[in-house]
């Protein structure tokens, strides 16, 4: 089950988001945030996954996507991606983008099997390795 996270979700949250940076920590606020957007996914009663996507103007950005180690490679990132597209046809989206690293294989596979293309390079954006900048058109 996909659902939005609430204040009960935030200590969970936390711990995903420690896994992309040491310094990021969402407050008790993070639901009225009037952009960014948490999103949980739930399995057999134990959180497995979050994502987390902006909501800027005319289009949204994928900014994180998790899963818990044993849960990976089951189709649970596809679930999250089909989540967001569903989003951008409701909210009438003109494209959701997101970056990626270049070494992040399996990611980019995904990503291009949902339709999105690689737009632009952001070099060394991921220490040494490359970033593309990704989009898929609604």
């Amino acid at each position: 089950m996909i659902r939005y996270a609430s204040k009960k979700d935030l200590d969970i949250l936390n711990a995903f988001l420690k896994n992309f940076s040491k310094s990021y920590i969402l407050d008790d606020n993070f639901e009225n945030h009037p952009f960014s957007k948490y999103v949980l996914l739930e399995e057999y009663g134990d959180i497995i996954g979050f994502m987390s996507y902006s909501k800027i103007y005319d289009r949204l950005e994928l900014e994180y996507i998790y899963i818990v180690e044993k849960y990976r490679r089951k189709g649970y990132a596809s679930k999250f991606i089909d989540f967001l597209i569903e989003i951008g046809i409701k909210e009438k989206a003109l494209n959701i983008t997101l970056e990626v690293s270049e070494i992040n294989n399996s990611a980019i596979v995904l990503y291009k099997k949902k339709g999105f293309e690689i737009v632009a390079v952001r070099e060394k954006y991921y220490n040494n390795n490359n970033g593309y900048v990704m989009l898929r058109k609604m």
